[in-house]
């Protein structure tokens, strides 16, 4: 046995196997070159295919695949619709170089892209009819007079939690519970 066997024995160390550590490289460099594509591609997504390919370092990735995943980027921030056939890493990028308001490049007149098909739909607005209804079934409330201001709520519960909360957080002024009348003129 040679010494550095004897000294990697009486150290109880086990010599990393030459698979493991290519594999570990290789995945940080898969993954950092996605990142640096995919920012690329939400970088020029307002440019047309050609004039992104041009300016993109697609790094190994294919000219389909680049196409592939600049399609998926632009619908999602378009729709919020994420594709089921891509890398669900793709949206996770995208969603952290929204969050960090990357900066988003835009094309002379020439370069940039049409848009065609759908963009997220607004819900329709519905108007709906306030009709006066006057419920007389309860006409006793229950409050809060702190100073010379009334809160009024719909049951001593909730009096109380608003108590507690008020000498909590509040300035120290004292608080009571009171009963309010409410009588409705016409």
């Amino acid at each position: 046995m040679s010494t550095f066997e004897q000294r990697l024995q009486e150290a109880n160390l086990k010599p990393f196997k030459t698979s493991d550590l290519s594999s570990v490289k290789n995945n940080n460099i898969k993954d950092d070159c996605l990142f640096l594509l995919i920012k690329q591609l939400y970088k020029y997504q307002h440019f047309n295919n050609a004039s992104m390919l041009s300016r993109v370092n697609r790094m190994h990735y294919n000219e389909k695949t680049t196409l592939n995943y600049a399609t998926h980027i632009r619908t999602y921030l378009a729709t919020g619709v994420k594709n089921k056939y891509s890398a669900p890493r793709i949206y996770e990028i995208v969603d952290t170089l929204k969050a960090k308001h990357e900066a988003i490049l835009v094309p002379a007149s020439k370069d940039r892209v049409r848009v065609i098909g759908k963009t997220k739909k607004e819900e329709p607005v519905v108007e709906t009819k306030v009709e006066e209804t006057i419920i007389q079934q309860s006409n006793v409330k229950y409050g809060v007079i702190c100073e010379d201001k009334i809160r009024v709520f719909d049951t001593k519960e909730h009096c109380y939690g608003f108590i507690e909360c008020y000498n909590a957080i509040g300035d120290g002024k004292e608080v009571k519970i009171v009963k309010v009348t409410i009588d409705f003129l016409n």
